[in-house]
């Protein structure tokens, strides 16, 4: 009777342990979701593992000169269920999740069309999403938040979004592909995060990528 009294509680402090949360992030192109994949088939029952909850919704209405209201809500839609996800955090037994992207990426493609694009982009929702990182984002869970970006020369990166050949990337402006690291990095610095890590995958193939991000979230777990 102690013993399954002694184990319940042993689970029950388990599951009160604080999460982490570890954002893989980087360019489009840099391929960063063929990595994370990687990791999955391998790391499964050790980590949870979120998609990419924003997919490309955001980048794609970045094209568009007029933002079709139906469309525009939808996306609003996906930042908040992101929002639910993050900020509420998981429930579950595993201490350490791993996401595809994080609130830094829309904040930084959005930022980076404002900046260089005539048509700007989605005012409203960048707007949204600045207020939920720092408003919304305490201190105790960025704390406990960790950036991996994926960085690469800019003409590997071309030649990866030739290769795969999606409608979406065909007229993606170069300045976004050149920028993005730089801004990710500024902003995540701005909004308080300090745990930013950097993999520069240049010249390495995308097993010996996944073994590098592999290395570096174990040593992330036993902090």
């Amino acid at each position: 009777m102690n013993k399954v009294s002694s184990n319940v509680m042993e689970l029950d402090l388990n599951a009160l342990k604080p999460k982490k949360h570890i954002f893989i992030s980087g360019s489009i192109g840099i391929g960063k979701t063929t990595v994370i994949n990687n990791l999955k088939s391998q790391l499964k029952d050790t980590y949870g593992f979120v998609d990419e909850l924003l997919g490309d919704d955001l980048i794609a209405l970045s094209y568009d000169k007029n933002v079709e209201p139906q469309r525009s809500i939808e996306l609003n839609l996906q930042l908040k269920k992101f929002h639910q996800v993050i900020f509420n955090e998981y429930k579950g037994k595993l201490q350490t999740y791993i996401y595809d992207r994080g609130i830094v990426d829309p904040i930084t493609f959005g930022t980076l069309f404002n900046k260089y694009s005539e048509n700007g982009c989605l005012k409203r929702e960048l707007k949204y999403m600045r207020h939920l990182i720092k408003k919304d984002l305490s201190r105790s869970i960025k704390e406990r938040s960790y950036l991996i970006l994926l960085v690469d020369q800019v003409h590997n990166i071309e030649e990866r979004i030739i290769k795969r050949n999606r409608d979406f990337e065909k007229d993606l402006p170069i300045w976004l592909i050149e920028k993005f690291a730089s801004e990710y990095l500024r902003l995540a610095r701005k909004f308080g995060f300090t745990n930013v890590f950097t993999i520069n995958v240049n010249n390495l193939d995308q097993e010996m990528v996944a073994a590098k991000v592999k290395k570096l979230i174990g040593e992330i777990n036993e902090q």
